[in-house]
């Protein structure tokens, strides 16, 4: 449509078609960078009327140019628009002054050095001759071993064999091996050395995530044998220059040479260009993701050791008793942040901060706001923030613009704000603001960034402060700079964790048989199958829709014939927005194939849940029902103690108490990345993968693994999701150098310098070739099978810290309550549910089944709460409303025969669900049980539902109880959405001493059910027992 509405001569960049795969994603930029490219016009256009038609012989001033210059500041690098938009308007400025006759001043060329798309370059092939003659060199040096070489000397055939044949190619990597020696693990063939841990010297850290480098046989004798460092190399960069010059000085050995004065400069130039050819190297035997790993260049984080430990050792570590409670104790709901710390100490700035912030929240249970609600709320707020606060008008301003052009989501303005808005008002002093200097805040923005202590979260949120200021500058006329925040490489702070097949597959079967419980248990379980199978957000999977799980016959109820049959279904899951949850973006949204994801029993045990939900449903319009749900669909279900309960499940069975359900996601990942490799070892993968799962190292199997996680780069799932790529090069170089078996593809074999590594094992262990043969045979025919004894190497497992899966267990299912579920086990949600059911004639017998119920305890419970219901007062009339016989088959259909219903209407509902969980917290206290439970029986004893309100007694023997009931109401009721309103009869009335309490819905200004439906409930549950 573009060449209709624009002058031809802009140079748009052309879609192109296709719905799959990369196609997909080409699309998808190209989009995005079409979208950018038509507002840039509109804006120029704006400034210069008529340079987006093509009409001649106009004047595009700088002024114009500038206001465009300063637009592109305000994007996100993120898809580069810095860089494609200055040279799509510098192109189309340049055409128009060549064949319209514009008079402009054209910008300046915007040039960009591209790293190094392909690292195998035609001069790296040249350079890899060079390299086999080094390889072979260093082999005929091993073998016949010159008599006391230099210190200098050892360092750089230590050097040379671990970037060469280790896969050890990151200069970052290279200052912490002359420490490494003492931090040498090992367990049957593994032997690794954890490097960037805090352990070790303050002046070689990096600000790099855990690496476990795995080393060959030559380059781990060699390390064994490492002499100590000389002294006077406690400086970072005095190491950095002596190690580069023992590299170079054994590099240039190798060929009979002698390393003569040479300058640093010449002496690095030389390094870089040996460890470019060592890339190409590298680059004919792994991957190219890996290949970036391998040379720091990856902000990958390996697994902490107890994990690794786990996932070699297949059993729970044994918790110390300090961790016990920790890894055993449910989570705590997280604290609720309070206002930022203002330089200026003002009430009004803090209130509208808070504000701002409240305007943007929105919980798990209710909708999504609209766009129009959330610019009025922010508008307000803006207008109150002129006079307190020039930089929280700013933020208002530049949220609620990007906002309006639907640029960010309200999840993602929440975000933000939050995340800048704290420390920003706390590190300028908005009293002194626009006297500030450029250099005042360049120095501000470092101190910001200095206290991230992610180097991810760094990077993001000075993009954010760039952004922002550029904005700030135009709105408040502040200096202007130019931030860049330019780490070397960005790592992120360890979070990798996993939850391995065996420890999964513990966990199903246990849940599996105690899934008939409870409704939550049996959530539980197909919640577990869904994050671990299928690596889904807890999100994603709490707001599953009936007809998001697809299979022939999803939208029938199937008889017990069919049901039987599900094993054999093709199933596939759509994941999707709603209005309770908008995904994290665009690419989230995806279809996954569960027939080639899940093994046959575990699609039978969603299948099969999916059916129930169904039933639950009836016969209605499945569209918009969500499966995890406690009130027929309509929304969905709250997660929270289910959450806990999996947490704490997957905490006592493994013994971590850091294992969170979000590394289901990890392990997924982390999973499917080996099995694309496919290869056996550490992790054990699914049987039901094998021959399924796409297997090979191109770009089209990372990005499958990205698709099936809903990540839009394979980078993504790289750099936070996988913690296994250190194993993968471990294996994936075990062929070429540990074994000395020939590896590669056709051309590739010329390349590539071979060693012999049981040759040169055997010359440094001075020892027979049968005496290696032996050893080997007795090993599998691996030499770091036996090779750490040898060395005597420290065991990496202490035996006493560890314990099998089934000890755990049993101490699992011996916690686990045998005790029979009756109503007190209800949630809020559980009751309105089970009282909307009871009013719709479900007998009995269905409600105890579909709630997994004790029958006798039920039947007592419920023959109580009818007496409750159906009591009289002493004029005759009933106290509440008359229930249904849920026991008796003879049921009569009355109108006048209904029990209490839940409130229909969503903010009703809301206020019930809040004064229910607040009466019953009051309840379960020490402290204040007794008195809560007095006022809801007088609440129950004096409340009249044909008007909504509480008879108050004002005689001596009922006031005490009165004054507790208004103390109850004062603590739980929400404040913010409803008001008691009291009146007491006159002196001269016939009964001075009664009156009349109602508690009023703010919104509706009139009495409502939902305050009185929580304290009936509460009340309820106060009878039967807390």
């Amino acid at each position: 449509m573009y060449e209709v509405k624009y002058w031809l001569g802009w140079p748009f960049i052309k879609t192109q078609a296709g719905v799959l795969g990369s196609n997909r994603r080409r699309r998808q930029q190209t989009e995005n960078q079409l979208n950018q490219q038509r507002k840039l016009l509109q804006l120029l256009d704006t400034g210069a009327p008529g340079c987006a038609l093509g009409v001649e012989n106009i004047q595009i001033s700088n002024l114009a140019i500038n206001e465009v210059n300063a637009w592109i500041d305000e994007q996100d690098n993120a898809n580069r628009a810095t860089v494609h938009l200055r040279r799509f308007l510098r192109a189309g400025l340049a055409k128009g002054a060549q064949e319209l006759g514009w008079q402009v001043e054209l910008p300046p060329t915007e040039m960009t050095i591209i790293s190094e798309k392909n690292s195998i370059t035609p001069d790296g092939f040249i350079q890899l001759a060079q390299l086999r003659n080094q390889i072979k060199a260093f082999e005929e040096r091993l073998v016949n071993q010159p008599n006391n070489p230099s210190v200098s000397l050892t360092y750089g055939q230590l050097l040379f064999s671990a970037t060469v044949f280790g896969g050890l190619a990151d200069s970052k990597a290279m200052l912490q091996l002359p420490y490494a020696k003492e931090k040498i693990r090992h367990y049957k063939d593994y032997v690794w050395i954890d490097l960037f841990t805090d352990d070790y010297p303050k002046h070689i850290h990096a600000d790099r995530g855990l690496r476990r480098w795995f080393p060959d046989p030559v380059s781990l004798i060699l390390l064994t044998r490492l002499p100590e460092l000389p002294q006077g190399y406690e400086d970072k960069s005095k190491l950095r220059r002596w190690l580069n010059q023992a590299l170079a000085q054994f590099i240039y050995s190798l060929s009979g040479d002698v390393l003569g004065r040479t300058t640093y400069k010449e002496q690095q130039a030389l390094i870089r260009h040996w460890l470019a050819t060592v890339s190409v190297y590298h680059h004919t035997v792994l991957p190219p993701y890996l290949v970036r790993h391998c040379t720091g260049e990856s902000s990958s984080t390996a697994w902490p050791e107890s994990v690794w430990l786990r996932v070699l050792k297949q059993q729970a570590l044994l918790l110390s008793s300090a961790d016990k409670s920790y890894g055993l104790t449910l989570d705590e709901p997280e604290p609720t942040i309070s206002p930022v710390a203002l330089t200026i100490n003002d009430n009004k700035k803090n209130l509208i901060f808070t504000g701002v912030r409240t305007a943007l929240y929105k919980s798990s249970q209710t909708t999504e706001p609209s766009l129009k609600t959330l610019l009025e709320r922010l508008g307000k707020l803006k207008a109150e923030a002129v006079q307190a606060s020039p930089l929280l008008y700013c933020l208002i301003d530049w949220v609620k613009k990007r906002l309006r052009k639907t640029e960010i989501r309200r999840s993602t303005a929440y975000q933000q704000l939050t995340s800048l808005g704290k420390t920003l008002l706390s590190t300028f002093d908005e009293a002194e603001l626009l006297s500030l200097t450029a250099e005042d805040f360049q120095a501000g923005y470092e101190t910001i960034l200095e206290s991230t202590p992610s180097a991810i979260t760094r990077q993001n949120k000075a993009d954010l402060l760039r952004r922002f200021h550029a904005h700030a500058s135009n709105l408040l006329q502040l200096a202007p700079i130019k931030l860049s925040y330019a780490d070397e490489v960005f790592f992120a702070l360890p979070d990798a964790n996993t939850f391995t097949e065996t420890e999964y597959q513990l966990l199903y079967q246990f849940l599996k048989a105690q899934k008939d419980t409870s409704p939550i248990t049996h959530a539980q379980l197909i919640v577990l199958i869904l994050g671990y199978r299928c690596g889904l957000r807890i999100s994603e999977i709490r707001h599953l829709q009936l007809d998001d799980l697809q299979y022939p016959g999803m939208l029938e109820i199937l008889p017990t014939e069919r049901l039987e049959q599900l094993g054999r279904y093709a199933a596939t899951l759509l994941i999707r927005g709603d209005q309770f949850n908008k995904l994290k973006s665009k690419n989230s949204r995806r279809q996954l194939p569960l027939n080639i994801l899940m093994s046959s029993k575990e699609r039978v045990e969603l299948l099969n849940y999916h059916q129930a939900q169904r039933v639950k449903v009836g016969k209605r319009k499945v569209q918009g029902k969500f499966i995890f749900s406690e009130d027929n669909g309509k929304t969905p279900m709250d997660f929270t103690e289910l959450q806990r309960n999996l947490h704490e499940q997957m905490r006592q069975l493994t013994g971590d108490p850091d294992l969170r359900f979000h590394h289901l996601r990890h392990s997924f990942a982390s999973h499917a990345l080996q099995a694309s490799h496919n290869l056996t070892e550490p992790l054990q993968l699914p049987a039901h993968w094998q021959g399924h799962m796409l297997q090979g190292t191109s770009r089209k199997h990372l990005h499958q693994i990205s698709n099936y996680v809903g990540h839009s780069s394979g980078n993504v799932t790289l750099q936070h999701y996988t913690h296994n790529l250190d194993c993968i090069v471990r294996d994936l170089l075990w062929p070429h150098s540990f074994d000395h078996r020939k590896t590669g593809f056709g051309e590739k074999q010329r390349y590539r310098g071979s060693l012999d590594v049981a040759l040169c094992v055997q010359s440094l262990l001075d020892i027979s070739a049968d005496n290696l043969r032996q050893h080997n045979r007795q090993y599998g025919g691996k030499i770091l099978g036996w090779l750490p004894q040898r060395l005597k190497l420290q065991p990496a497992i202490d035996p006493k810290q560890w314990r099998p899966y089934s000890e755990t267990l049993a101490k699992l299912v011996a916690g686990t309550s045998n005790k029979s579920r009756d109503l007190r086990d209800f949630s809020f949600e559980n009751w309105c549910d089970f009282l909307q059911r009871w009013s719709q004639s479900h007998s009995g017998d269905e409600l105890i089944e579909m709630y997994k119920l004790d029958d006798t305890n039920t039947r007592a419970q419920v023959t109580l709460l009818s007496g409750l219901l159906k009591a009289r007062t002493r004029f005759n009339n009933s106290r509440l409303k008359q229930p249904r016989k849920i026991f008796n088959t003879q049921v009569t259909t009355s109108s006048h025969y209904f029990i209490i219903r839940p409130p229909r209407y969503k903010l009703e509902r809301d206020i019930a669900a809040q004064t229910y969980k607040n009466s019953l917290r009051l309840l379960q206290s020490a402290q204040n049980g007794e008195l809560a439970k007095t006022a809801l029986e007088y609440f129950y004893d004096n409340y009249r539902h044909w008007n909504k309100s509480v008879i108050c007694r004002h005689d001596p023997g009922n006031r005490p109880k009165l004054q507790t009931l208004e103390q109850l109401l004062r603590k739980v009721l929400p404040n913010d959405k409803v008001h008691v309103w009291q009146e007491r009869n006159p002196a001269v009335h016939r009964y001075p001493m009664i009156g009349k309490l109602q508690i009023v819905t703010v919104d509706k200004q009139k009495p409502r059910d939902g305050a009185v439906f929580g304290l009936l409930l509460a009340y309820f549950r106060a009878v039967l027992g807390t």
